[in-house]
């Protein structure tokens, strides 16, 4: 079986799903790329996975590049997952009616602007609905929005990101408390406002308050870093919070593998949010808003991690773990779990390799089974 993945480019958060396709021993696996992997994300430390994967076609180089990626789509492969690649190469699909599986996090971050496009609609969402596509929906969101236009009925499965992380480096620290009896709680990012760092303050004080010794540890850059600074001069709390400006993304799972808490307090124009599966991956105990996409799909309430939707249940949520702490170590165990047995790239593949080989409909919050 060929399988191609059609998008802009190779990153660290797609490399596992590739790898899974690659090590199937039925599958003949491609990854389309259509631009190349922006300046911006090498001065992060990120590799050019383009240049470095021999399984990488950039049809951006050439028109015979263009025209093999094409083939190869459209002609050869069995399988074909279309994320933000090529339109014309989607196109061509929709021109043939050859189905196929969208994958994306959000149809537009602005929905409302969303709606105003009509021909956009049409073009992206409309007609692969129409021809028989499938939805694979890397936000908890989508189900609704899509249902609102109409659109892919009765064939949209559960996906998103896989990164391979930290699920098989054990924690050499164990579980709360990691660091003595303080409690050592993490937040990372972009400093910018849809990602509420601000949050991470906030948490930390109700902990301080509730008589638990606490450190806060933020990485990331961004325009809300002064304000952030400032605000924790002016709350007294400089002794409880640490600032680390810039850390190479290969380094921030060594962070997470040392903390008790991870914090994720992102609005609904995060999309996904794979930094929840890579701090899960790394056995923390996840404190997650509702409002992005990756939450409801694998944070199951005080069992592997805990959610919140208002400023009000995050409260809650505090009170109940500082009432019993264990459940920090018992839902970062139970996280690790969570990402090492059912939210993994392996499982993803198999499940949709299984779906698209016998149309079985498998129902059940895993990767590749179907939403009810």
């Amino acid at each position: 079986m060929i399988v191609a993945f059609v998008s802009n480019f190779l990153n660290h958060h797609q490399l596992p799903l590739c790898e899974a396709f690659l090590s199937h021993p039925n599958v003949e696996f491609y990854f389309i790329s259509s631009e190349p992997v922006p300046k911006s994300e090498i001065r992060v430390g990120y590799d050019d996975l383009n240049d470095k994967k021999p399984f990488v076609i950039k049809e951006y180089e050439s028109k015979t590049a263009f025209e093999k990626a094409d083939n190869l789509v459209c002609s050869k492969a069995n399988l074909v997952i279309f994320g933000s690649g090529d339109r014309r190469i989607k196109n061509h699909l929709d021109e043939l009616k050859k189905p196929y599986f969208l994958f994306s996090e959000h149809i537009n971050r602005n929905f409302v602007s969303m709606i105003k496009m009509p021909i956009s609609i049409y073009k992206n969402f409309y007609l692969p609905s129409r021809n028989g596509c499938f939805f694979l929906c890397a936000s908890s969101h989508l189900p609704a929005e899509l249902s609102n236009l109409g659109l892919f009925n009765k064939r949209l499965l559960y996906w998103g990101y896989f990164p391979n992380g930290s699920i098989g480096i054990p924690r050499e620290s164990g579980y709360y408390p990691v660091n003595g009896n303080q409690l050592s709680i993490l937040f990372t990012g972009r400093l910018i406002s849809l990602k509420r760092p601000y949050l991470s303050i906030e948490i930390l004080r109700i902990f301080l308050k509730r008589g638990i010794d606490a450190k806060l540890t933020i990485l990331g850059e961004g325009p809300e870093l002064s304000n952030l600074k400032n605000r924790v001069q002016k709350l007294g709390l400089t002794s409880n919070v640490v600032f680390n400006n810039f850390v190479n993304n290969k380094k921030v799972s060594g962070f997470m593998l040392k903390s008790d808490i991870f914090i994720f307090p992102s609005t609904k124009g995060e999309g996904w949010g794979a930094v929840l599966s890579e701090a899960m991956s790394a056995g923390c105990c996840c404190i997650a808003s509702r409002a992005a996409g990756s939450t409801d799909f694998l944070i199951e309430d005080g069992s592997n991690g805990f959610s919140f939707s208002s400023v009000h249940s995050l409260r809650e949520t505090i009170n109940q773990i500082c009432f019993d702490p264990s459940l920090i170590g018992k839902c970062g165990r139970n996280a690790k779990e969570t990402m090492k047995k059912t939210w993994n790239a392996n499982k993803a593949v198999d499940n949709l390799l299984l779906f698209f080989q016998t149309n079985e409909k498998k129902y059940g919050k895993q990767p590749g089974n179907f939403l009810k």
